[in-house]
């Protein structure tokens, strides 16, 4: 999608239609662009870790024993992305699910490959904030992904009508998420645009998932989808 994709008419109710646009090609902007990206100055965030602590030898012989819990709290920094125009808060991951409960302590972080977003055959948990201003490509990711906007509105979008990509046009669909909004994204293709003057802050829990697909009309074959990053 070109800089103009995103240049419809805003919408205050959570759901309106847009006229047909092209696809192909589209970069990632920001309409603030002659200008200095206003500073983030949403909240730093407090992490809370709880932990058991390993039990006292003189208790393992107690089938209902119970450890101490350890408590911990930090700060986390924000790791500004796409030239300032994203900013990741890293809270937490898990390598698998069912996840592990054991250790204490400084728990390091799996790494995330790729676009630091899907941990194979895990889970990950950030903060992801978004600038005034700033749209986003059209992409998907192999993963489930529950969203909670914690503060600002952004504007979701996805497509309204089937389409092939190498004809260049499609429909797509806005729909505006607000604070106290939940979303439920399930390896669809989307892309996010906030066109207000403040910053906008989303709590991501991301799993990863099985190879998407979608059933073909008409019979029993499915379609498969790849993960993508610029349709």
């Amino acid at each position: 999608m070109g800089a103009n994709s995103f240049k419809c008419p805003f919408s205050r109710s959570s759901l309106s239609i847009v006229t047909p646009i092209k696809l192909k090609p589209h970069k990632t902007f920001n309409i603030l662009s002659n200008m200095s990206i206003p500073e983030n100055r949403l909240p730093v965030v407090r992490r809370i870790l709880a932990s058991n602590l390993p039990l006292p030898t003189t208790l393992s012989t107690v089938t209902k024993s119970e450890p101490a819990v350890e408590v911990t709290a930090d700060d986390l920094s924000s790791a500004p992305i796409l030239d300032g125009n994203y900013a990741k808060i890293s809270i937490f991951n898990h390598k698998s699910i069912p996840a592990s409960t054991v250790g204490h302590g400084k728990l390091e972080l799996e790494e995330v490959p790729g676009a630091g977003i899907v941990l194979p055959g895990g889970a990950n948990i950030y903060y992801l904030d978004i600038a005034p201003g700033y749209s986003t490509s059209i992409h998907r990711t192999t993963s489930v992904d529950y969203m909670v906007f914690q503060t600002g509105e952004v504007v979701y979008l996805t497509p309204d009508e089937a389409f092939n990509p190498e004809t260049g046009k499609g429909r797509f669909v806005e729909t505006l998420c607000k604070a106290g909004d939940i979303l439920i994204q399930r390896a669809t293709l989307h892309g996010w645009a906030n066109r207000t003057d403040e910053w906008v802050r989303i709590l991501c829990v991301v799993l990863d998932a099985k190879s998407p697909s979608t059933d073909i009309q008409g019979g029993n074959a499915r379609h498969q989808l790849s993960e993508v990053w610029d349709v």
